[in-house]
């Protein structure tokens, strides 16, 4: 008896082995098929490779901004998702830039840094630590910031561009943008959690990744967020390079297409922001 449980025991251990074997294999060839099927394809339109959904290879999303100026837009990098190194940005005035860099990429290795040219724009690509960054970013020889995130195969991350400024002072103005989690908050409108707002202005990136519930109209308590066709994230603050507080909701669904703090209509977002030397009051549009 004890022998037949024994061959019993190392028959059903082959048999789960051979099943395992069996399944790695077709996820190999899942991801094989993904990678030769997206050869030629930019890195905007490329899918997120799954057997790179925990690596630091595949798609990587975010936005790309001016230190100096209001230039902005959304740039899509691409680590080996399909065999290739390759970048690819859309500004918001309509200029594309394609990316391309010489990588051979390796997890035994520290030096994982890799420089993305094109014409007028380069940067370098730093994935030595755990979260990826971006260093030396520049167009036409102008300071760029990038901040990016990595996309996997189930959660693909949103990217909203905007500006701010303020009207008595045209000097103060940048860059305000928001990026996404890809993963939803649960709230009324299908939204995605915030990630993190970035800011450029005067040759400096701010960034906070802390979002407050807020209340708004009939909402009560809200989680912020955004999808393509909402913005709600009232009543923020955060301190970039000084206290700031700011409310941007977009939705046709409340009032109309930016409503304010009161509940009523309004043509833009809106922020105070204070540092050493001066106060600030101004709008925020998005793109």
């Amino acid at each position: 008896m004890k022998n037949l449980l024994t061959i019993t025991a190392l028959a059903s251990a082959m048999a789960f082995t051979s099943c395992s074997k069996e399944a790695s294999l077709e996820e190999q060839e899942n991801a094989n098929l993904t990678t030769t099927s997206q050869v030629n394809l930019n890195a905007k339109e490329q899918t997120p490779n799954e057997i790179f959904d925990t690596q630091r290879r595949g798609i990587y999303k975010g936005v790309i901004a001016a230190g100096h100026s209001q230039d902005r837009g959304v740039i899509w990098i691409n680590v080996e998702n399909n065999g290739e190194y390759s970048a690819y940005a859309e500004m918001e005035g309509g200029e594309i830039i394609d990316y391309t860099s010489q990588g051979d990429y390796s997890q035994e290795t520290t030096d994982q840094s890799f420089n993305f040219i094109a014409n007028n724009s380069s940067f370098i690509l730093d994935l030595s630590q755990v979260k990826a960054r971006v260093t030396n970013a520049s167009i036409n020889n102008e300071l760029y910031f990038i901040e990016i995130t990595k996309e996997t195969s189930t959660r693909r991350s949103s990217v909203l561009t905007g500006t701010f400024s303020d009207p008595e002072n045209p000097f103060f103005s940048g860059t305000w943008n928001l990026t996404t989690t890809g993963e939803t908050t649960g709230g009324a409108f299908g939204e995605e959690y915030f990630d993190q707002l970035i800011v450029t202005y005067n040759g400096y990136m701010f960034t906070d990744n802390n979002f407050e519930n807020f209340d708004v109209c009939t909402l009560v308590d809200y989680l912020p967020g955004a999808d393509v066709d909402s913005v709600l994230a009232g009543g923020q603050t955060s301190d970039l390079s000084g206290p700031i507080t700011w409310h941007l909701v977009r939705d046709a669904a409340l009032i109309g297409d930016y409503t304010n703090e009161g509940c009523t209509g309004a043509t833009s977002g809106t922020f105070s922001w204070s540092d050493a030397n001066e106060a600030y009051d101004g709008v925020i549009l998005l793109d």
